[in-house]
């Protein structure tokens, strides 16, 4: 029986927060049963939620840029390099979305220069599996479940590249099309 529902029905109000005299055992199964919705860890205080992501259109579309972009150099492109082309092409770059293609293991960051400031090197390449992917010789699982920076499961329809921009982008189109190299600091042409 869910936790919540027999607290209500004994009248016992909402389970007791996790306090000092409370074991680390007992600490981590509260939060366990929160983590779906999201709460705060009783021992740390950093927030903690399952999320779940989807591939879609404009992470296919970026992984196409990257593909045309790197190929099979293995050679990794900034960001920068990808938001620019992305603006010059079909869709605009939406970052975030794109990082999250390396739960599905379709891309790879660059290891982060610890002499700089900067959060990470915001450098990426894709991957044999990547490249596999695009090429539409596998598919992926649609949905991932992600904790804590890695990868609980994956769920839901094993999808392509074509099932993953839908009808919004053509992919013949997408692999003809011109990708123009830019250097890191060359400006965008209007």
């Amino acid at each position: 029986m869910d936790e919540k529902l027999l607290h209500h029905i004994l009248g016992w109000g909402p389970p007791r927060r996790p306090d000092d005299n409370t074991s680390v055992g007992e600490a981590k199964r509260w939060l366990k049963d929160r983590l779906e919705d999201g709460t705060y860890c009783p021992c740390c205080d950093q927030f903690a939620k399952i999320y779940h992501r989807q591939i879609h259109a404009s992470m296919a579309v970026h992984l196409i840029i990257l593909y045309k972009l790197s190929g099979r150099t293995g050679e990794y492109i900034h960001k920068s390099v990808l938001m620019r082309q992305a603006k010059m092409s079909v869709s605009s770059f939406g970052g975030g979305d794109f990082a999250m293609l390396r739960f599905w293991g379709l891309i790879e960051e660059q290891f982060k220069d610890l002499n700089k400031d900067s959060r990470t090197s915001g450098s990426w390449k894709i991957t044999e599996k990547g490249i596999l992917f695009v090429d539409q010789r596998i598919t992926v699982q649609q949905k991932v479940r992600i904790y804590n920076g890695g990868v609980l499961n994956f769920y839901g329809p094993m999808v392509s590249i074509v099932d993953c921009l839908h009808n919004k982008f053509s992919y013949a189109d997408l692999m003809i099309g011109p990708v123009i190299r830019l250097a890191p600091t060359q400006p965008v042409l209007q």
